[in-house]
C-alpha cells in the first residue's frame, strides 16, 4: 500500500469512527427509557406557549426553538429531546475538531471523543431540554474560534466570535464571562496584539446587535434578571476550593483527571502549547471567577473540553513511542469502562428501584442547591409525581360546585408545579391557567383571577393562613420518589382572602 493510499484509508477509517461516536451520542440522548418529564422542561414548555423577547431567568432562543419543534413534531419525549440530542452531537464533533486543531493525532482525537461522549455532565445535559445544552455548545464554538484566531492571526475570526457570543447570549448570559476571560487571557500574553484589531470592535457590535431584542426586554422590565441572579446565588451550597475542583472532575469522570492536569500543564508551561497559553489563563480566570462568585460547580464545565483537549494532546505526545501502545489502549479502555459505570447517574437507563439499590446512597450525597434528598438525586427526583399532582388538583377543582368554578384558580409555589399542571391539565379536563409568583410566572401575573378561591400547591398551611381565613387540606402527594420538600406538603383549598390579588403590590413575588 502506497503512502497516499494509507493516508486515504486512515482518513476514511477516522471519519467512520467519528460517525459511530456521533450515532452513539444520539442514541444515548434519545434512549426511550424515561422516569418522566424533568421539572425545568415543564417551565420551557410553558414559555414556548408564551413567546417573548426575554424571560426573568432565561433568554428567548431556547423557548422559541422548542415552540418550533412542538409545531412540527408535536409533544412527545422524542420531540422534546431532539434538539438537545443534536446539540450534544455537534458539541461532540467540535470537541474532536478542537483536538485536531491543537495538532492531536488520531489517538488523541478518539480519546477526547470517548471522554466527552461518556462524561456524566454531558450525558445528562443532552438528554433534557434546558438552555444549558445549547449554552455549552456556544462556549465550545467560541473557544474553538479563538484557537483558530490564535493559530492564524486572521482578525476576521473576531467577527465569527462576535456572532457566536451574540447567539450564545440568547441562550444563556453566562457566555459573557467566557468572552471577558478570553480577552484577559490574550491581554496577559504576547498575543495581546490581536486585541488591537478593528475586527474585534465590529465583532462586539455584531454581538450587541444580535442580543439587542433581549436587552430591550430587560430595559422594559427594569433589568429584573439582576434581581433573579442576586437571589439565585443565595441558594447555592458553599464548597471549599478543593471540593469545587473535585466536584467538577466527578461531573467529567474522575478517570479523566490526569487529562485535566496534563492539559493545564500543556497550556501554561508546555513548549508546544506555548502559543495557546491564553487558553490556560482563560481557564484560571473562569475557575476563580465562578468560585468566588459562588457559581454552581458546573458553571464552567463547557470550557473543560478545551483543557481536556490539551490534555489529550499532551498524553499522546508523552506516550507517543510504540512501547507505550498498550498503556494508551488501556487508558482509553478505562475511560470507556468508567464512563459506562457512571452512565446510570447521568441517564435513566436502569429501572428506578435498581438505580436506588446500586447508586442511591452515593448519588444523594452531593447537592448544589441545599435541598434535602432521600432516595434519588435531584436530577431524577424532579421527574416524579407531576402527573399525580395534576390529577389530584383536577379532582379538587371538579369537586367544587360548578357555579363557583369560575372563581377558582390554582396557585403554585414554583414553576415546576405550575408548568406540570399546565402540561398535564388537558388530560384531566383542567383548562384553567395555573399561576405562581416564581420567576417568569410572576411576570405573567394572575390574569383575571382575584384569589377569592384558590387551590394551593407547594405551600405550607402556616403560610396560607397568613393570607386566607379558610384553609383546608384536601389532598396529599404520596409518590415516594419525588422531591421530599414537595411530597411533605398537602394540596389546600383556600377561601376568603384577607386581601385580593389586585390589592397586593408585589403579590407573592419569588425570584430565584
Amino acid at each position: 500500500m502506497s503512502k497516499k493510499q494509507l493516508l486515504q484509508w486512515t482518513s476514511h477509517w477516522e471519519a467512520f469512527v467519528v460517525l459511530v461516536f456521533i450515532l452513539l451520542k444520539l442514541i444515548l440522548s434519545l434512549f426511550p427509557f424515561e422516569y418522566g418529564v424533568f421539572r425545568d422542561e415543564f417551565y420551557y414548555l410553558s414559555m414556548s406557549n408564551r413567546l417573548d423577547f426575554g424571560y426573568v431567568d432565561v433568554p428567548p432562543l431556547a423557548p422559541f426553538l422548542l415552540a418550533g419543534v412542538r409545531f412540527i413534531f408535536g409533544d412527545s419525549y422524542l420531540s422534546l429531546h431532539l434538539l438537545p440530542a443534536f446539540s450534544g452531537a455537534a458539541f461532540l464533533f467540535f470537541s474532536y475538531l478542537t483536538v485536531k486543531k491543537l495538532g492531536g493525532n488520531i489517538f488523541s482525537r478518539i480519546l477526547i471523543l470517548a471522554v466527552v461522549l461518556l462524561a456524566p455532565y454531558f450525558v445528562a445535559n443532552d438528554s433534557v431540554y434546558t438552555y444549558d445544552t445549547f449554552n455549552k455548545f456556544f462556549w465550545l464554538l467560541c473557544s474553538y474560534l479563538m484557537i483558530c484566531l490564535i493559530q492564524t492571526e486572521n482578525a476576521r475570526y473576531w467577527l465569527l466570535v462576535g456572532i457566536a457570543v451574540g447567539v450564545g447570549l440568547l441562550f444563556k448570559i453566562t457566555i459573557i464571562s467566557l468572552a471577558f476571560a478570553w480577552l484577559i487571557g490574550l491581554l496577559l500574553t504576547s498575543q495581546r496584539r490581536l486585541l488591537f484589531k478593528k475586527e474585534l470592535f465590529w465583532g462586539i457590535v455584531l454581538a450587541i446587535i444580535i442580543v439587542s431584542p433581549y436587552l430591550l426586554w430587560q430595559v422594559q422590565h427594569q433589568f429584573i434578571t439582576l434581581d433573579y441572579m442576586g437571589n439565585y446565588s443565595k441558594k447555592i451550597s458553599e464548597f471549599t476550593f478543593l471540593h469545587y475542583i473535585v466536584e467538577q472532575n466527578i461531573y467529567l469522570n474522575p478517570i479523566a483527571f490526569p487529562l485535566w492536569l496534563g492539559g493545564l500543564y500543556y497550556f501554561l508551561f508546555g513548549r508546544s502549547g506555548k502559543i495557546y497559553r491564553s487558553a490556560g489563563i482563560t481557564y484560571i480566570i473562569l475557575l476563580l471567577f465562578s468560585f468566588f462568585m459562588k457559581g454552581k460547580a458546573d458553571f464552567i464545565l463547557p470550557y473543560y473540553v478545551i483543557i481536556l483537549g490539551g490534555g489529550c494532546v499532551w498524553f499522546e505526545r508523552i506516550f507517543a513511542k510504540n512501547r507505550y501502545k498498550y498503556l494508551r489502549a488501556s487508558f482509553l479502555l478505562l475511560v470507556f469502562l468508567s464512563g459506562v459505570c457512571l452512565l446510570p447517574i447521568a441517564r435513566p437507563i436502569l429501572s428506578v428501584d435498581t438505580f436506588i439499590h446500586y447508586y442511591g446512597e452515593a448519588s444523594t450525597q452531593s447537592n448544589d442547591e441545599r435541598k434535602n434528598l432521600e432516595r434519588l438525586p435531584q436530577f431524577y427526583a424532579d421527574r416524579f409525581g407531576w402527573e399525580e399532582m395534576t390529577e389530584k388538583v383536577a379532582r379538587v377543582y371538579h369537586s367544587i360546585p360548578q357555579e363557583n368554578q369560575r372563581e377558582v384558580c390554582v396557585v403554585t409555589r414554583n414553576y415546576g408545579e405550575a408548568g406540570a399542571i399546565e402540561y398535564y391539565g388537558k388530560n384531566y379536563n383542567l383548562s384553567i391557567q395555573p399561576i405562581s409568583g416564581h420567576n417568569q410566572y410572576y411576570i405573567w401575573g394572575h390574569g383575571q383571577y382575584d384569589g377569592e378561591i384558590i387551590i394551593a400547591v407547594g405551600f405550607s398551611e402556616e403560610d396560607l393562613r397568613k393570607s386566607y381565613r379558610q384553609v383546608e387540606a384536601v389532598e396529599t402527594l404520596t409518590n415516594p420518589y419525588m422531591m421530599p420538600y414537595e411530597r411533605e406538603r398537602s394540596i389546600y383549598l383556600c377561601r376568603s382572602p384577607f386581601k385580593k390579588f389586585q390589592e397586593l403590590d408585589h403579590w407573592f413575588k419569588w425570584l430565584n
